[in-house]
């Protein structure tokens, strides 16, 4: 005779499997957010401030983990092979796109690979000196390496990294020969300038202020087409007549290819909700953190321009991290 209760059992269990299949999106279990970059770092901290709020808008858990490494790719493969099914995504940074370029061997296609969901938000560089230097702006800055080429350095945390594009960038339209001095980070590099042994570093906002306010170093631009609402008394590049000087670290979420449509379209409404929330909006300020707005297809051709952008610059400087 046919075993009943084996019957019964499995038929709960299909049920079961099938109740799972259908539940909506993201029901089914915790969502894994990859950073790959270390704890405490703008990505890190932007991508908790944004998993807690999607945690509570959703009612379910964004858990970030943490998996640094060769400039971001370790993460950014993970996620390109992960099952399209939106449980594992990423929040990833301007390094992206220039990585597409710089890297002439990667496990993964940033056009191909990955479904843009959101923009969360950009982050202006900004440009800083020794308060000891005689120059109040970039006029003079420039003026002074032109004449003191020996010691023309800029800091960085590395080649591809938004410190280094906005060093170049200046080199390319101001016309100097500023050395670049790659450090493994970019807060030993604002060590050299308050020491003295580097003369400049383009930085993140959120690492430069301290010292800034605390005179540490000198202010003299910010990189974004619009001032900082953090100092809002700081010219701007283009203010200074860098007329397309308009760079900006950048922070957005990165799913697999084929997650669906219609989840990518929820996902994305529930991280414009977050951030435009005013306790959200002030986390990602106090970090120096611009909010922003972006349908998927809005943020897909973004990438798409940000990645032919500093693919031109690149290729035109000759650099590789091959």
């Amino acid at each position: 005779m046919m075993n009943v209760s084996k019957t019964v059992g499995a038929m709960v269990l299909a049920l079961g499997m099938a109740g799972n299949a259908l539940a909506a999106y993201p029901e089914a279990q915790p969502v894994k957010v990859l950073v790959g970059y270390t704890p405490g770092g703008t990505t890190d901290l932007v991508a908790r401030i944004v998993a807690k709020g999607l945690s509570d808008e959703l009612k379910q858990s964004f858990v970030v983990e943490n998996k640094p490494g060769a400039s971001n790719n370790i993460a950014m493969t993970e996620v390109a092979r992960a099952k399209p099914d939106g449980y594992t995504l990423i929040v990833t940074t301007i390094a992206s796109s220039v990585n597409a370029t710089m890297f002439k061997k990667l496990n993964y296609d940033l056009k191909k690979d990955f479904a843009p969901v959101a923009l969360i938000a950009k982050v202006p560089n900004v440009l800083v000196v020794n308060p000891k230097l005689p120059v109040n702006n970039v006029k003079e800055l420039v003026e002074y390496v032109k004449k003191n080429k020996d010691k023309a350095t800029y800091a960085s945390s590395g080649i591809g990294s938004s410190q280094f594009l906005c060093g170049e960038q200046l080199n390319q339209d101001a016309g100097t020969q500023i050395l670049h001095v790659p450090f493994k980070g970019s807060a030993p590099g604002l060590t050299a300038v308050m020491a003295g042994d580097v003369l400049m570093e383009f930085d993140n906002m959120p690492s430069a202020w301290p010292f800034i306010s605390s005179g540490k170093l000198k202010a003299l631009a910010v990189t974004s087409k619009e001032k900082s609402a953090v100092a809002p008394k700081l010219p701007t590049m283009i203010e200074e007549g860098f007329e397309d000087f308009d760079i900006s670290s950048w922070f957005g979420v990165l799913a697999p290819a084929a997650m669906p449509k219609e989840d990518v379209a929820l996902l994305n409404k529930a991280i414009l909700k977050v951030v435009a929330k005013p306790e959200v909006q002030k986390q990602l300020a106090d970090q120096g953190a611009v909010p922003q707005n972006m349908t998927p297809e809005q943020f897909s051709a973004f990438i798409n321009e940000e990645v032919d952008r500093w693919g031109a610059l690149i290729t035109k400087l000759g650099v590789s991290a091959d």
